[in-house]
């Protein structure tokens, strides 16, 4: 079960952030200006709250059993996945990654606690293994496009 939740865990986000942008386009009926900020907003708002609550959550939710909070904090991401599918308006939106950014610390907090140190360095060097080349390629010599960076 674990690996599963894992697996659609970080594929549900991956895909949302790729996504996310088009989605509010679409659903949009403000003006360019206003669906910038709202992009802006509804793509910024789980970080942030992930970054104010992660002193206080992780240590409520995650430290006494890791991975049945790991587990739950999964389940309860595919629900706050599913309320964005839902969402018929930008404020609706923006509430459901408001939801979402509770989960980050929980999450953090319960790996850090449950996977032995073996695992997590074997999963953060995977991480390093994707994000580095995606990096280069960006900041190399045709990475980013001359029409983004002016």
């Amino acid at each position: 079960m674990l690996p599963f939740s894992m697996f659609f865990g970080t594929f549900a986000w991956s895909f949302v952030f790729v996504s996310l942008p088009f989605y509010i386009l679409k659903m949009s009926t403000v003006d360019a200006a206003a669906t910038l900020r709202w992009t802006g907003w509804i793509l910024g708002i789980s970080s942030l709250v992930t970054m104010v609550t992660a002193p206080f959550s992780a240590r409520l939710f995650g430290e006494r059993h890791p991975k049945r909070s790991f587990i739950l904090t999964q389940l309860l991401q595919g629900g706050g996945f599913f309320l964005m599918a839902a969402a018929r308006s930008l404020p609706e939106l923006f509430f459901s990654r408001m939801l979402l950014g509770f989960m980050g610390p929980v999450i953090a907090t319960t790996l850090l606690a449950w996977m032995p140190p073996g695992a997590l360095y074997l999963v953060l060097a995977g991480m390093g293994l994707l994000v580095v080349p995606l990096l280069a390629g960006l900041s190399g010599p045709g990475g980013i496009p001359r029409e983004a960076r002016s």
